[in-house]
């Protein structure tokens, strides 16, 4: 197949991702939603089956581009700046057309090749962490009466699985070696969810410092799957620097409310 073929495939699904978002940021309608978001998905999935059906593809990517799209929608539906929408509208085109594209590159992830897919497929499992955190925040202030340990185990179970596909996508790991990981961040991530609810922050700014934290947890867990192991003489600049622009955002930067 042609470069020039794979990259008009890949847009479509892009430009029609776009518009589907556009139409409901624009109407917010019941029945605009419940028609566009299903005929969204069945397109979504028809591509990415076809896709893979013509490249003889075994790795699907229709977890990461599905759970992107809820992100995406979750998102523009607690985002209160109007301009930031058509932004959105633009962003899920883009991001779409990268992982369609990633879908015409090497079966497997786990090969060097692969190593710019996977810092994208990481930047857009760490959008999906924040967006979805984030409106599990804004659903404990719309929703009050909704318990918030509910929410929070929900959040450690969103940070837990993602985490695993991020592992994933560098080491071929059996279940015993990444379970008891995964289990630990999903309970840490649970009572800082818990403690972040008491702090007097909006709920984007929440999910971006959860968010944060998170990143560096799997990132540490996920050098500890290589053969060296966690290079701390490497790591504790990187800490360093984190930990200080961590206190100076939300000393002197973000906004108490």
């Amino acid at each position: 197949m042609s470069k020039q073929l794979k990259n008009i495939i890949s847009i479509t699904p892009a430009i029609f991702s776009s518009f589907f978002l556009f139409f409901i940021t624009k109407y917010q309608s019941r029945l605009v939603f419940f028609i566009l978001v299903p005929l969204w998905i069945f397109l979504i999935v028809f591509f990415e089956w076809r896709i893979r059906k013509i490249n003889k593809k075994k790795q699907t990517l229709l977890p990461i581009i599905l759970i992107t799209i809820f992100s995406f929608l979750s998102l523009v539906s607690i985002v209160e700046w109007p301009f930031l929408k058509p932004f959105f509208t633009f962003l899920i085109g883009f991001v779409v057309l990268l992982l369609f594209q990633a879908l015409f590159s090497e079966d497997s992830f786990l090969q060097i090749e692969q190593k710019p897919y996977r810092r994208i497929m990481v930047v857009i499992w760490s959008f999906d962490a924040f967006a979805i955190i984030s409106t599990i925040f804004a659903l404990s202030l719309f929703f009050p009466d909704i318990p918030f340990w509910l929410l929070a185990i929900f959040g450690g179970v969103v940070f837990s699985a993602i985490s695993i596909m991020i592992w994933k996508m560098y080491f071929q790991l059996v279940r015993k070696q990444w379970l008891i990981w995964a289990f630990l961040i999903g309970f840490l991530m649970i009572e800082l969810i818990w403690v972040m609810h008491f702090l007097p922050f909006g709920y984007l700014v929440s999910g971006f410092f959860l968010t944060w934290l998170w990143y560096i947890l799997q990132l540490l867990t996920r050098f500890h799957f290589s053969p060296n192991g966690v290079i701390w003489k490497k790591q504790i600049w990187f800490l360093g620097i984190n930990t200080i622009m961590f206190i100076i955002l939300i000393l002197f930067f973000v906004r108490w409310v």
